[in-house]
């Protein structure tokens, strides 16, 4: 993702010294329905380029997340925190994004306490998640993610994919490791 996307589109004061927050003291959030719609599109294409990937995914640190996912069905997650319960919005989506059925609940779920969050929170480099039983796709899957500083140095956001093992085995498989690196 570009700096342009993780900087301006998401509302934190980026390099270029400019604020254009949406969030508290120049934190990078997904409260703002345009934002979360642009990172959307965002992982979503990134998604599409990624095959051996399942979901694509990013979240504040106040909880609210953002997700492109192929299973169990092609849809967009967003988990909203804006009211005392969090809401859900699943949308099935076609192949070229249009919505064909939306869905809307309270949740539980929580990105900050998930081990793709709290391990890129520590890390300043990719993080790879311990396996884990992947609760859509009933399969061993890894997340790798890493975190987008704000001007406080702690994480704003923390991007992640999720990538199930038989298809990482099939991407080795596709791409045999060069002789000459």
């Amino acid at each position: 993702w570009s700096s342009d996307v993780c900087s301006s589109d998401l509302g934190t004061t980026g390099a270029r010294g400019t604020s254009t927050s949406s969030g508290a003291a120049g934190a990078a959030t997904l409260r703002n329905a345009d934002t979360r719609a642009r990172l959307l599109r965002e992982l979503w294409a990134a998604l599409n380029e990624t095959p051996f990937a399942e979901s694509m995914y990013a979240a504040d640190r106040e909880g609210n997340y953002v997700q492109a996912r192929r299973v169990p069905f092609l849809s967009t997650r967003v988990v909203e925190r804006s009211g005392a319960v969090a809401a859900e919005i699943i949308e099935k989506r076609d192949t070229r994004f249009k919505v064909t059925e939306r869905m809307v609940g309270p949740t539980q779920f929580d990105p900050r306490t998930r081990p793709w969050f709290t391990g890129a929170e520590t890390e300043a480099r990719i993080y790879w998640s311990p396996l884990f039983a992947s609760t859509t796709s009933d399969s061993l899957s890894v997340a790798s993610s890493f975190f987008v500083p704000g001007a406080d140095g702690t994480p704003d956001l923390v991007f992640a994919s999720t990538i199930p093992l038989r298809r990482l085995t099939e991407f080795v498989q596709v791409h045999p490791p060069s002789q000459n690196g």
